[in-house]
């Protein structure tokens, strides 16, 4: 063999060689991509199941929490006594995982955060109102599980004043 015959030969070579590389390469990038996405889609999933897990624990103690609720409202144990601390630490723990409860007597009467059990109007009341909470609500980071259940005070519309001025005016116009 000449030398430029084995030149041409391994300038080929290098030419194969450096095309299988190449290909190498790209396949390499897609499966790595392919990895990426796969556990991008696997860290979404858990953290999905774990919402809904808390979204379930925390449906089935609902209940629980409403009764612990009222047991303080009518103040059925000391803060400091056994059972206290107790609801103390399990108030904690609900926090710890993201479970907020919400809705308090006062607050601005807002439908997508309260649900009306109750209203009736308030010569007082400025704007609706929430003037006692039935039920508090609970979300779980900024999604809301149950809305609060509560009872609105509702200001007295101006349309009563303004069909006694009908009235009148029309009392006047008939004589």
């Amino acid at each position: 063999m000449t030398k430029a015959t084995s030149k041409n030969d391994l300038e080929k070579a290098l030419k194969d060689t450096q095309k299988e590389l190449t290909s190498y390469m790209e396949e390499l990038a897609k499966e790595r991509a392919s990895f990426i996405n796969y556990r991008n889609r696997a860290v979404e999933a858990q953290e999905t199941a774990r919402f809904f897990g808390k979204k379930d624990t925390l449906t089935q103690l609902l209940p629980v929490l409403d009764d612990i609720q009222r047991a303080k409202d009518q103040k059925a144990f000391a803060a400091n006594s056994p059972f206290g601390a107790i609801i103390q630490k399990l108030e904690s723990s609900l926090e710890k995982i993201g479970v907020k409860s919400f809705g308090e007597k006062n607050d601005i009467f807002d439908h997508k955060i309260h649900e009306a059990i109750l209203s009736h109007e308030d010569s007082k009341a400025k704007q609706e109102t929430v003037e006692a909470v039935i039920e508090k609500g609970y979300k779980i980071d900024d999604t809301i599980i149950r809305p609060a259940r509560v009872s609105v005070a509702i200001p007295k519309t101006s349309n009563e004043k303004s069909s006694d001025k009908k009235d009148k005016q029309n009392k006047k116009t008939k004589k």
